[in-house]
């Protein structure tokens, strides 16, 4: 893949090809992406992810328990020898929610450092939506036209309106699926007052996005992220095929708004059973589709596109300069 600009200089300045690995440190899941680069072209050469739940248990309090550290050391160790075994020769690892959040940050950033090796950054939520959006951008063709982009995560989610040239507003709430999960009602199924109550909490909270939205009048709606993915693999699986990931999906806010009502009705057990909901997802596929409708009640899309690049993808336009 190669794609030129004329944008700042930064990463590997030449062309001879460097390795690098990119780890996203996610509040469920840890990705690791290595890729061999130059400035402005990059091939990928292996993609790797584990489910660590690194803010299961802790969410309420702001901890990271230790179950999950031992659970993430595990998991960054694997990603070590991987990078070793690469002869990669750089390693950005990015912590976004469930760390930024917790008292014990910055001890766990410590002890990974010291157990792998691996040096964590803390970023910010502005930080982490800058890096969505440029993702998203060198997947999605974004025009003059402005769209509305949500990356809904673990721990945050990150809402972003802007076109193929700027992010022109940006904000990080605390509303991931697993942060939802442990702090709004959780029966299952979700009753019909539980239901009320969460859509009235997120309605509230989303009050900056509904005055931006007002502002900006996005025209087009794109989500990216584990949320979005399993949307639109359950949608494909209903007509017994895959999606190609390999370029951006879309699929109707009508398609959405059936699957939802599913979801909405069934039980934990029921939702392990369908067909393209990976199981890890089930727990919190509600949430995040509460979310999503919580978002359509408030504009009038009538597609949704997915985007299979977000965070990481975005690091690395940075880092090869294609943006």
């Amino acid at each position: 893949m190669v794609k030129k600009s004329p944008t700042k200089r930064c990463g590997n300045g030449s062309n001879t090809m460097a390795k690098a690995a990119i780890i996203d440190i996610g509040t469920n899941t840890f990705h690791l992406l290595l890729v061999d680069y130059t400035r402005q072209s990059y091939t990928v050469l292996h993609r790797e992810k584990q489910v660590v739940k690194l803010g299961k248990g802790g969410m309420q309090n702001q901890r990271i328990e230790q179950d999950a550290v031992t659970r993430a050391l595990q998991a960054l160790h694997l990603f070590a020898e991987i990078c070793q075994s690469q002869s990669i020769e750089r390693i950005d690892a990015f912590a976004t929610s469930a760390v930024r959040s917790a008292s014990n940050g910055k001890a766990f950033i410590a002890l990974v450092k010291k157990e792998t090796g691996i040096v964590i950054e803390q970023i910010s939520g502005t930080r982490e939506a800058e890096l969505i959006y440029k993702g998203i951008r060198s997947f999605v063709p974004l025009g003059k036209e402005v769209s509305l982009l949500i990356d809904i995560g673990g721990g945050s989610t990150e809402f972003i309106i802007g076109n193929k040239d700027s992010s022109l507003w940006s904000k990080s709430f605390n509303l991931g699926v697993a942060r939802m999960k442990e702090t709004l009602p959780s029966t299952d199924p979700i009753s019909p007052e539980d239901y009320k109550e969460i859509k009235q909490e997120l309605s509230e909270a989303l009050t900056p996005l509904w005055s931006a939205i007002a502002k900006w009048k996005p025209k087009s709606l794109i989500g990216s992220s584990g949320t979005f993915e399993s949307l639109l693999k359950m949608l494909w699986k209903q007509l017994g095929k895959e999606p190609d990931l390999t370029q951006p999906n879309i699929f109707s806010t009508d398609e959405f708004s059936a699957l939802h009502k599913k979801l909405v009705a069934s039980t934990l057990e029921e939702r392990l059973k369908l067909p393209g909901l990976a199981p890890m997802r089930a727990e919190y596929i509600v949430y995040g589709s509460i979310l999503i409708e919580t978002v359509l009640d408030h504009t009038r899309y009538s597609q949704i596109t997915y985007s299979d690049h977000a965070l990481k993808e975005g690091f690395l336009a940075e880092l090869t300069q294609i943006e």
